[in-house]
């Protein structure tokens, strides 16, 4: 099927979602008084925005010369061993994990092209132009998106749609989602965990916060230029999408038409799953559709004041398209939606 055919079914898609968002919103699976025509769905607001502090970050890569920075493309082996060489550097392990079981791989610091190339049709003009983008410190990201057992430690509440008590219940029936991914959190919500968690394990030396969009991106592709990590073709057997409307092949894959357990699908070479699919990820930057035009090179975020903000990474109700590496939405920071989820980065104190 061809791009533009995809993007016909996203707009049909967008159009069914804002008819059928009256009728569906008394059974919870999404509230409105608010929507992002551009992304084709709606969503609940909750609480007001609340503006952070920008993220703190671990030690300049020039404080630490003996470990190694990449530069993309680079392979699945090289990638693998700069983490190693970081971790050395930090006196850490590549994988470390904390109290909850939440585990986080190590990122190492490198430069990659960000964005939409421009001889590329697929995708929004806010995807372009492609910039060169460094990422100076290293960091570490979630291994999986935040489970619903997890945030359920954590905060005390289990919000998610796709739970045995949740709304959509009937599409887990007889299934354990404690691995589920959690969902139906806001930005807001996504940053109360962090809070909560930080205070939580600060005595332990790790703090909490969502990832910047470049720090996703860059993360999300390991070292590749393909649309996706682990190829050019996506088809809802590489990862939880709508499989019936593929990229880049013709042959139709399946649609769960829900989430899925975490790490169900292969990892990319650092060692992260779910990266395309399940649920749309929230990161820290505000949204603004010409901020490729400006953005600095190194460690790009944008801390515009704004109650609107960026996810990434689609999820299981997106056509593959929208699950590319490159590809960006923005929501209300008070929306909630069985859509989103949160990946974190945890930091070293």
């Amino acid at each position: 099927m061809s791009f533009s055919s995809a993007l016909t079914r996203r707009s049909f898609c967008a159009a069914q979602v804002r008819q059928a968002a009256g009728v569906i919103a008394g059974l919870g699976w999404l509230s409105s008084t608010a929507s992002d025509a551009s992304s084709g769905r709606s969503a609940v607001a909750a609480e007001p925005a609340v503006q952070q502090d920008p993220p703190s970050r671990p030690a300049d890569a020039s404080k630490l010369p003996n470990a190694e920075n990449l530069q993309s493309p680079f392979t699945p082996a090289q990638a693998q061993t700069a983490q190693r060489a970081w971790a050395r550097r930090l006196g850490a392990d590549v994988v470390i994990s904390n109290r909850v079981g939440m585990k986080f791989a190590l990122i190492p610091p490198g430069e990659f092209l960000m964005g939409t190339s421009a001889d590329d049709t697929t995708g929004d003009a806010d995807q372009r132009p492609q910039h060169r983008v460094r990422i100076t410190k290293p960091f570490f990201l979630g291994v999986y998106e935040v489970t619903q057992a997890e945030w359920q430690t954590v905060m005390e509440t289990q919000p998610s749609w796709f739970s045995a008590s949740g709304s959509g219940s009937d599409r887990v029936a007889n299934i354990d989602t404690k691995r589920f991914p959690v969902e139906f959190v806001s930005f807001d919500d996504a940053q109360a965990l962090c809070r909560k968690l930080s205070d939580r394990d600060r005595t332990e030396g790790k703090s909490y916060r969502l990832p910047t969009e470049a720090e996703w991106e860059y993360a999300c592709r390991a070292g590749t230029t393909t649309p996706y990590h682990f190829g050019g073709t996506f088809n809802g057997h590489q990862g939880n999408a709508d499989g019936r409307i593929p990229y880049g092949t013709a042959e139709k894959g399946p649609y769960l038409k829900r989430s899925t357990t975490v790490g169900s699908y292969a990892a990319n070479a650092f060692g992260l799953h779910d990266m395309h699919g399940n649920v749309c990820e929230w990161c820290i930057d505000s949204y603004a559709r010409d901020y490729y035009e400006h953005s600095p090179v190194d460690d790009p975020i944008n801390q515009q004041p704004s109650e609107t903000r960026v996810s990434r990474g689609g999820a299981m109700e997106d056509v593959a398209a929208n699950c590319r590496s490159a590809s960006r939405s923005r929501w209300s920071t008070a929306i909630r939606s069985y859509l989103f989820g949160v990946r974190l980065v945890c930091e070293l104190l």
